[in-house]
């Protein structure tokens, strides 16, 4: 199911997936600035497998979906009727189809698209799956200005030599030439894009070894939180606490701290 939520104790947006054992779906909870002593969520809309040609009733080809916080939309990415991806548009109010953005161009890796996120300035991004990860198989990521645009690559490369899988869980924040972009994988590691200082040509990737962090658990689940902090989390497994430097440009490690599920909801409501 896609199920949506209001929650007026949070004041910026949020992405859960979660699987279930039957029939694959997505639930998102978009968070809506309200009162800040308010508690709970308010279901808004629902979207049940099979009510949509990107939402089939079977199968494992939706994963990722974020909220445009600039056109009130939510945006989901599915595999269902073409094997390069479709990013599908619903109304953030209503859960209504708003149409499709385009595609041109989108090719390569496993996977040729899994995951996408939203900037704060509304500029969508998405990414490959890519597995293992090599100068010919690069991991590539994809920029639309807008929900009308056509896609850049904006980059496409091994990350500096780097292996295994990469790609199946972005996260995005900021705007413009403070946007960043984290990406996934299934080792303890992570990636962080940047716009390059002169605002012109391939983004920079910058890998993060994570001190103390399990391989796996930084690859299906990711989520930014206050400052250099983010939080990693793969299906199955306890969420994981990062502390990450990403905001220092020769930083090419972090740690990270174990943390139990209840801690991720009593932090979930911070302000951010």
């Amino acid at each position: 199911y896609t199920t949506l939520f209001r929650s007026p104790c949070w004041n910026r947006r949020s992405v859960d997936m979660k699987k279930s054992p039957s029939v694959y779906g997505l639930v998102v909870s978009l968070v809506v600035a309200a009162s800040a002593h308010g508690q709970g969520l308010v279901q808004m809309w629902t979207r049940a497998p099979g009510s949509h040609l990107g939402l089939p009733s079977s199968g494992t080809a939706y994963r990722v979906l974020d909220y445009n916080p600039v056109t009130g939309h939510v945006l989901f990415c599915s595999r269902a009727v073409a094997a390069n991806g479709v990013i599908y548009i619903l109304d953030g109010l209503t859960g209504r189809d708003l149409g499709e953005m385009n595609m041109t161009g989108v090719s390569g890796g496993t996977l040729a698209l899994n995951a996408i996120g939203v900037g704060d300035d509304g500029a969508v991004y998405g990414a490959n799956v890519v597995s293992p990860i090599s100068p010919t198989n690069p991991l590539k990521i994809y920029r639309w200005e807008n929900e009308m645009a056509l896609p850049e690559v904006i980059y496409a490369s091994d990350l500096g030599g780097a292996s295994g899988r990469w790609g199946d869980m972005i996260t995005v924040r900021g705007a413009g030439p403070a946007t960043q972009i984290l990406v996934g994988s299934d080792q303890a590691m992570v990636a962080i894009l940047t716009p390059s200082p002169a605002g012109i040509g391939p983004w920079e990737a910058r890998r993060l070894t994570i001190t103390g962090g399990t391989a796996g658990f930084y690859q299906t689940g990711l989520t930014f939180l206050n400052g250099d902090e983010f939080y990693g989390r793969r299906s199955g497994q306890s969420p994981t606490w990062s502390m990450a430097c990403v905001r220092d440009s020769t930083s090419s490690s972090i740690d990270a701290a174990q943390i139990a599920p209840c801690a991720v909801a009593a932090n979930a409501c911070r302000s951010v």
